[in-house]
């Protein structure tokens, strides 16, 4: 084997706080089959599978981008010719055209693609003196949304998703490039032994778990992830080392990104926080569901693209919200049914917490459980001496978690307390949707472990007002409807109580089984 060494102008540097070596061993019958027609111009990129050129095509007179395996790699020649498959196939206006595929051994692979003058997205994060305005995001996500739509029909997952596969070009359009770790239906699944297939700053919590266990949904998180770095210009979650990223996507309640921009439209922060779903059931299903968010102001990101059911669901309670959020004395003594399948039941009714007589009584509380204020301290107040003791040797919570103690001298035998706050003197404004979300998880969680069949919640997370009822009161509604119809639980009942004004009197009764009310 004869070796030789890029010359300086060819050899890439290295990759941010990491080293990379300054070589890349080519064989002379590997120079000369690249020399028959192609000539490496300048080293571009490289990431830890291989090494991209700006090159030129001799034989068609025009400019390409080549990437190269590096060498010893392990599959790397397969990987590589899969991602050209995944690409050539896709042929989308918004995914990098490939032209050629060049196997020269069974080590060393060549893709030949359009070479697209511009920069990748991570490199105009890092120029902050470049201005993204909001429309020019909404066009470069849905620039991104036709090129994942096509790979969706075509049964493919890119499964690295990132500001750095994404290249503005010079008419300031979005393509997606880089299929390296791609999955689909006709590819094999190759593997890397101990490794993490994917970027952890951008990667769905599932993927992280079993990378070749991941559907679309996965790429929308990472589409929300990436897009919601662009535009706030920090990614949703950052950490020390790459595992402590991974565990806060999967642990740590996302900050909504319009709490870090307060002037991006509050549709475009709905999307990315649907996207960014811990649970892939919540996230949109398709990019095409993205696409009509960003093309249709106007739509709920939230109640939009649903199950059927739910939605019908939705429809009634929407028809009845005026009146749970402003309501006259008569709304005040009526209570509100909407029966679910297996005999499950919803109520939203005004009353007081405390005097419900249910299995859990739900709290809203800080991580530091100090029981200071609202419902939290009422609670407190009438499960007696020694329940304020009891609590504290729970602290601190996580947010977004329900710890469980007993229930004092309540009527009910357990309380579940909702961790909707951070701690300390001051309350920070950082409550949304995915934090509500959370609780109401964690609390059927604890509900099928204690087999419990009823529950009461007040509107989590509007006492410090930091959330707006309206849509805390939308968020419980659709998480808790959620559960009741799909979610294999014990629970028959859960009551919603909107204030401790007065005592409910009358009933409305929906039923959409039987279709009437």
């Amino acid at each position: 084997m004869i070796a030789y060494s890029l010359p300086n102008s060819l050899v890439p540097q290295p990759l941010e706080g990491g080293e990379l070596d300054t070589t890349y061993p080519l064989t002379s019958d590997e120079i000369d089959q690249l020399a028959a027609r192609y000539e490496l111009l300048e080293a571009v990129g490289h990431g830890s599978m291989g090494i991209v050129f700006r090159g030129h095509d001799r034989l068609l007179n025009r400019s390409v981008a080549l990437k190269l395996c590096r060498p010893h790699t392990t599959d790397g020649a397969s990987r590589l010719y899969q991602e050209a498959m995944a690409m050539a196939g896709i042929q989308s206006r918004h995914v990098v055209t490939v032209h050629d595929f060049l196997k020269l051994n069974p080590q060393r692979g060549v893709l030949v693609m359009d070479w697209i003058e511009g920069k990748d997205l991570s490199t105009l994060l890092k120029d902050r003196s470049f201005n993204l305005n909001e429309e020019m995001i909404r066009q470069w996500m849905r620039d991104v949304c036709t090129a994942m739509m096509d790979a969706e029909a075509k049964g493919v997952i890119h499964r690295d998703l990132k500001p750095s596969n994404i290249i503005i070009d010079n008419r300031q359009r979005a393509l997606v490039m880089d299929f390296g770790i791609a999955m689909g239906q006709t590819m094999n699944h190759l593997t890397l032994e101990g490794q993490v297939l994917g970027t952890p700053l951008y990667m769905a919590p599932e993927q992280a778990e079993n990378p070749s266990n991941v559907d679309t949904r996965a790429d929308i998180y990472s589409f929300g992830a990436t897009f919601y770095h662009a535009i706030v210009r920090q990614p949703p979650f950052e950490a020390d080392s790459p595992w402590s990223v991974v565990c806060k996507h999967k642990t740590e309640p996302l900050v909504s990104p319009k709490i870090l921009k307060p002037s991006m439209s509050s549709v475009l922060s709905d999307c990315l926080e649907r996207c960014l779903a811990k649970n892939p059931a919540e996230r949109f299903s398709s990019f095409s569901q993205i696409n009509d968010i960003l093309n249709t102001p106007s739509t709920d990101a939230w109640n939009s693209s649903i199950d059927p059911t739910l939605s019908s669901y939705i429809g009634i309670y929407q028809v009845h919200r005026p009146q749970f959020l402003n309501p006259d004395s008569t709304h005040l003594k009526q209570t509100t049914f909407f029966d679910f399948p297996h005999c499950r039941r919803l109520k939203i009714l005004f009353g007081d917490l405390t005097e419900q007589t249910v299995d859990v009584l739900v709290s809203s509380d800080n991580t530091q459980l100090t029981l200071d204020r609202g419902i939290a301290a009422a609670l407190a107040t009438k499960a007696g001496k020694g329940f304020r003791e009891d609590v504290q040797r729970f602290a601190p919570a996580r947010k977004g978690r329900a710890v469980v103690t007993a229930a004092g001298k309540l009527s009910s035998r357990f309380v579940f307390h909702g961790i909707t706050q951070n701690g300390g003197n001051a309350f920070e404004q950082r409550m949304m949707r995915e934090v509500i979300t959370d609780v109401v998880d964690s609390c059927f969680y604890q509900a099928e472990t204690l087999s419990v069949q009823s529950m009461a919640f007040p509107l989590l997370g509007v006492e410090q007002g930091t959330f707006p009822r309206g849509m805390a009161l939308d968020t419980m509604f659709r998480a808790i409807a959620q559960k009741l119809l799909r979610y294999t639980t014990p629970v028959e009942e859960v009551r919603i109580i909107l204030s401790s004004q007065t005592n409910f009197l009358g009933e409305i009764t929906w039923d959409l089984d039987q279709g009437n009310a």
